[in-house]
Protein backbone atom coordinates (compact mmCIF):
# COMPACT_ATOMS: atom_id res chain seq x y z
CA UNK A 1 0.00 0.00 0.00
CA UNK A 2 0.81 3.56 0.62
CA UNK A 3 3.18 2.39 3.83
CA UNK A 4 5.09 0.42 1.05
CA UNK A 5 5.44 3.53 -1.37
CA UNK A 6 6.40 5.63 1.70
CA UNK A 7 9.40 3.26 2.26
CA UNK A 8 10.90 3.22 -0.98
CA UNK A 9 10.74 6.48 -1.68
CA UNK A 10 12.31 7.08 1.84
CA UNK A 11 15.68 5.68 -0.06
CA UNK A 12 14.97 7.36 -2.91
CA UNK A 13 14.82 11.06 -1.62
CA UNK A 14 16.94 10.38 1.43
CA UNK A 15 19.38 13.24 0.30
CA UNK A 16 16.13 15.39 -0.28
CA UNK A 17 14.39 15.77 2.97
CA UNK A 18 12.21 18.67 1.69
CA UNK A 19 10.66 16.73 -1.33
CA UNK A 20 10.50 13.37 0.87
CA UNK A 21 8.15 15.23 3.44
CA UNK A 22 5.80 16.33 0.58
CA UNK A 23 5.83 12.55 -0.55
CA UNK A 24 5.18 11.30 3.02
CA UNK A 25 2.65 14.20 4.05
CA UNK A 26 0.51 13.42 0.79
CA UNK A 27 0.45 9.81 1.53
CA UNK A 28 -0.95 10.57 5.75
CA UNK A 29 -3.38 13.16 4.38
CA UNK A 30 -4.40 10.99 2.13
CA UNK A 31 -5.02 7.89 3.65
CA UNK A 32 -6.06 10.32 6.85
CA UNK A 33 -8.91 11.56 4.17
CA UNK A 34 -9.93 8.28 3.35
CA UNK A 35 -10.01 6.88 6.56
CA UNK A 36 -12.17 10.27 7.48
CA UNK A 37 -14.41 9.86 4.69
CA UNK A 38 -15.02 6.07 4.97
CA UNK A 39 -15.19 6.41 9.02
CA UNK A 40 -18.57 8.85 8.38
CA UNK A 41 -19.81 6.18 5.88
CA UNK A 42 -19.26 3.77 8.42
CA UNK A 43 -20.76 5.61 11.80
CA UNK A 44 -24.11 6.46 9.51
CA UNK A 45 -24.66 2.73 8.55
CA UNK A 46 -22.76 0.96 11.14
CA UNK A 47 -25.81 -1.05 12.26
CA UNK A 48 -27.25 -1.72 8.65
CA UNK A 49 -23.88 -2.89 8.36
CA UNK A 50 -24.26 -4.96 11.49
CA UNK A 51 -27.72 -6.12 10.67
CA UNK A 52 -27.01 -6.85 6.57
CA UNK A 53 -23.75 -7.70 6.97
CA UNK A 54 -22.82 -9.54 10.59
CA UNK A 55 -26.66 -10.89 11.31
CA UNK A 56 -26.84 -8.31 14.05
CA UNK A 57 -23.67 -10.99 15.98
CA UNK A 58 -22.32 -7.47 16.96
CA UNK A 59 -23.73 -3.83 17.14
CA UNK A 60 -23.05 -0.88 14.96
CA UNK A 61 -21.13 0.74 17.81
CA UNK A 62 -19.04 -2.53 17.76
CA UNK A 63 -18.64 -1.73 14.22
CA UNK A 64 -17.51 1.50 14.38
CA UNK A 65 -14.82 1.06 17.07
CA UNK A 66 -13.51 -1.78 14.67
CA UNK A 67 -13.54 0.01 11.97
CA UNK A 68 -11.52 2.83 13.99
CA UNK A 69 -8.98 0.13 15.51
CA UNK A 70 -8.22 -0.69 11.57
CA UNK A 71 -7.18 2.92 10.81
CA UNK A 72 -5.14 3.29 13.91
CA UNK A 73 -3.25 0.22 13.20
CA UNK A 74 -2.90 0.69 10.01
CA UNK A 75 -0.93 4.23 10.76
CA UNK A 76 0.95 2.53 13.50
CA UNK A 77 1.70 0.10 11.14
CA UNK A 78 2.74 3.14 8.76
CA UNK A 79 4.82 5.00 11.04
CA UNK A 80 6.78 2.06 12.60
CA UNK A 81 7.64 1.38 9.47
CA UNK A 82 9.23 4.93 8.89
CA UNK A 83 11.06 4.13 11.94
CA UNK A 84 12.42 0.88 10.61
CA UNK A 85 13.79 2.95 7.75
CA UNK A 86 15.32 5.43 9.86
CA UNK A 87 16.96 2.65 11.48
CA UNK A 88 15.77 3.81 14.77
CA UNK A 89 15.51 0.29 16.34
CA UNK A 90 15.43 1.31 20.50
CA UNK A 91 12.63 3.54 20.08
CA UNK A 92 10.98 1.05 17.37
CA UNK A 93 11.43 -1.66 20.20
CA UNK A 94 10.17 1.22 22.77
CA UNK A 95 6.95 2.25 21.17
CA UNK A 96 5.83 -1.72 20.58
CA UNK A 97 6.85 -3.04 24.12
CA UNK A 98 4.70 0.41 25.86
CA UNK A 99 1.83 -0.53 23.27
CA UNK A 100 1.84 -3.68 24.77
CA UNK A 101 2.24 -2.24 28.87
CA UNK A 102 0.06 0.64 27.81
CA UNK A 103 -2.56 -2.24 26.25
CA UNK A 104 -2.41 -4.10 29.50
CA UNK A 105 -2.74 -1.27 31.87
CA UNK A 106 -5.50 0.01 30.40
CA UNK A 107 -7.61 -3.44 30.35
CA UNK A 108 -6.91 -3.61 33.83
CA UNK A 109 -7.72 0.14 34.90
CA UNK A 110 -10.87 -0.64 32.46
CA UNK A 111 -11.89 -3.63 34.07
CA UNK A 112 -11.57 -3.18 37.96
CA UNK A 113 -11.94 0.57 38.22
CA UNK A 114 -15.10 0.69 35.75
CA UNK A 115 -16.04 -3.27 35.67
CA UNK A 116 -16.11 -3.46 32.03
CA UNK A 117 -15.51 -6.75 30.45
CA UNK A 118 -15.02 -7.43 26.99
CA UNK A 119 -15.39 -3.47 26.32
CA UNK A 120 -12.27 -2.36 28.94
CA UNK A 121 -10.40 -4.46 26.14
CA UNK A 122 -11.90 -2.68 23.01
CA UNK A 123 -11.07 0.93 24.44
CA UNK A 124 -7.89 -0.07 25.80
CA UNK A 125 -6.57 -1.24 22.43
CA UNK A 126 -8.14 1.98 21.03
CA UNK A 127 -6.65 4.26 23.85
CA UNK A 128 -3.20 2.64 23.96
CA UNK A 129 -3.05 2.59 20.01
CA UNK A 130 -4.15 6.02 19.99
CA UNK A 131 -1.42 7.42 22.26
CA UNK A 132 1.28 5.29 20.37
CA UNK A 133 0.23 6.81 17.04
CA UNK A 134 0.65 10.63 18.25
CA UNK A 135 4.26 9.32 20.09
CA UNK A 136 5.04 8.37 16.45
CA UNK A 137 3.67 11.33 14.73
CA UNK A 138 6.11 13.21 17.02
CA UNK A 139 8.90 10.63 17.13
CA UNK A 140 8.88 11.32 12.73
CA UNK A 141 7.82 14.67 13.00
CA UNK A 142 11.38 15.61 10.87
CA UNK A 143 9.78 13.57 7.76
CA UNK A 144 6.27 15.69 8.11
CA UNK A 145 4.59 18.50 6.89
CA UNK A 146 1.54 20.10 5.78
CA UNK A 147 2.33 19.65 1.98
CA UNK A 148 0.10 17.76 -0.48
CA UNK A 149 1.15 17.21 -3.80
CA UNK A 150 -1.49 15.42 -6.69
CA UNK A 151 1.28 14.41 -8.69
CA UNK A 152 2.97 12.47 -5.81
CA UNK A 153 -0.13 11.15 -4.59
CA UNK A 154 -0.29 9.73 -8.43
CA UNK A 155 3.05 8.22 -8.26
CA UNK A 156 2.25 6.48 -4.95
CA UNK A 157 -1.18 4.81 -6.15
CA UNK A 158 0.58 3.71 -9.25
CA UNK A 159 3.64 2.06 -6.80
CA UNK A 160 1.15 0.55 -4.42
CA UNK A 161 -2.02 0.19 -7.09
CA UNK A 162 -0.70 -3.92 -7.07
CA UNK A 163 -0.82 -4.51 -3.37
CA UNK A 164 -4.04 -2.26 -3.01
CA UNK A 165 -6.82 -4.66 -3.19
CA UNK A 166 -4.60 -6.73 -0.97
CA UNK A 167 -4.38 -3.53 1.40
CA UNK A 168 -8.04 -3.08 1.59
CA UNK A 169 -9.65 -6.42 2.26
CA UNK A 170 -6.66 -6.74 5.12
CA UNK A 171 -7.85 -3.19 7.06
CA UNK A 172 -11.57 -4.49 6.66
CA UNK A 173 -10.64 -8.03 8.03
CA UNK A 174 -8.61 -6.87 10.57
CA UNK A 175 -11.50 -4.37 11.95
CA UNK A 176 -14.24 -6.95 11.70
CA UNK A 177 -11.73 -9.82 13.38
CA UNK A 178 -11.57 -6.88 15.97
Amino acid sequence: GLQSASYRYYFKMKKNPEEYKIYNSTNLIFLCTVFLLAGLGIYRFANWISAALLNNTITGYIVTLSFLFGCLQYLFSYLTLLLTAQIKSVQFFVINISLAILNATFSFYFIFMHSLTHMARIYATLLALGIQVIVLLFLTRSLLGFYFSLKTLKKSILFSYPVLPRTIIGVIGDSVGK
